[in-house]
C-alpha cells in the first residue's frame, strides 16, 4: 500500500472530523434577540393582526443562521393581562422564529410588556390595550324653567360619572335610570340663555362630552292691582 497515500487520507479525514458544524459554530456566537417584526394589537382576546418575528442574532444585530431554537414569549408587567393562543415559535435556518396565533387579552388602557426568551437571551415589547369608545351624551326635549332649564338625556347610563357646568352661574345636576335620565340646570337670571357642558367618565373608557343650550323662562308677570274707583 502507498504509505505517503494513506497518510494523506488520513489527515483528509482527521481535517474533516474536526471542522465545527455551521450549526454548532452559529451557536455558539448568538449574543442576543431582536424583533425583527412587532406585534400589532387588534382586540383583547384575540391574535395579533401582526404576529411577531424574534430573531437570533450575534452582536453587529446580524441574524445568525441557527434553527431548532424554541422562544418562548411571557408577560412580565401589566396587570391582569394574559397571552393566548402558542406562546411558543421555533427558529427556521435563517435564525427567525414567526409566531403564529400569538395575542393579548388585558384590560383596556393598560399598557403589557412581552417577553420573548431563548436560554438567557431577552428582547420585549410593549403592547397596550386601547380605552373602550366614550358615552357621548344625546339630548332629547328641553324644558325651560324660571332659573334654568331641563333636558332630556336619551342615553343615560348610570356605570358612568356624570358631570357638567353651564354659563351665566349655572349649575348641573343628574338623575334617571338608564336610557332615561335628565340634566337639571339651575342657577340663571329670568330670561337667561345658558350653555351646558354635559361629561362622561368611567374606567376603561375614553371620556365623553357635548354641549348643549336653552334659554331659563320669563319672570313671572306682574299684574296689576287696582284699588278704590
Amino acid at each position: 500500500m502507498n504509505k505517503p497515500l494513506v497518510s494523506m487520507v488520513i489527515a483528509i479525514f482527521m481535517t474533516l472530523l474536526f471542522i465545527p458544524t455551521a450549526e454548532a459554530a452559529n451557536s455558539s456566537s448568538i449574543t442576543k434577540l431582536i424583533i425583527s417584526k412587532s406585534s400589532v394589537f387588534e382586540s383583547s382576546g384575540k391574535a395579533f393582526s401582526t404576529q411577531p418575528d424574534i430573531t437570533v442574532a450575534d452582536s453587529s444585530n446580524k441574524a445568525v443562521k441557527d434553527s431548532g431554537n424554541t422562544i418562548t414569549a411571557s408577560i412580565t408587567s401589566g396587570v391582569g393581562g394574559s397571552l393566548v393562543g402558542t406562546t411558543t415559535a421555533t427558529t427556521g435556518s435563517s435564525g427567525k422564529a414567526s409566531f403564529e396565533n400569538l395575542g393579548l387579552s388585558g384590560n383596556p388602557g393598560v399598557t403589557y410588556t412581552i417577553a420573548y426568551t431563548y436560554k438567557s437571551y431577552t428582547v420585549t415589547e410593549n403592547i397596550s390595550v386601547p380605552l373602550n369608545p366614550a358615552l357621548t351624551p344625546n339630548f332629547g326635549t328641553y324644558t325651560r324653567t324660571s332659573n334654568g332649564f331641563t333636558v332630556v338625556i336619551s342615553n343615560y347610563d348610570t356605570a358612568y360619572t356624570w358631570t357638567g357646568t353651564a354659563t351665566n352661574s349655572g349649575s348641573v345636576a343628574f338623575s334617571g335610570t338608564n336610557g332615561n335620565g335628565l340634566a337639571t340646570i339651575t342657577g340663571l337670571a329670568p330670561n337667561t340663555a345658558s350653555v351646558a357642558t354635559i361629561n362622561t367618565a368611567r374606567s376603561g373608557y375614553q371620556n365623553g362630552t357635548a354641549n348643549t343650550a336653552s334659554t331659563s323662562s320669563l319672570a313671572a308677570a306682574l299684574t296689576p292691582t287696582f284699588g278704590t274707583y
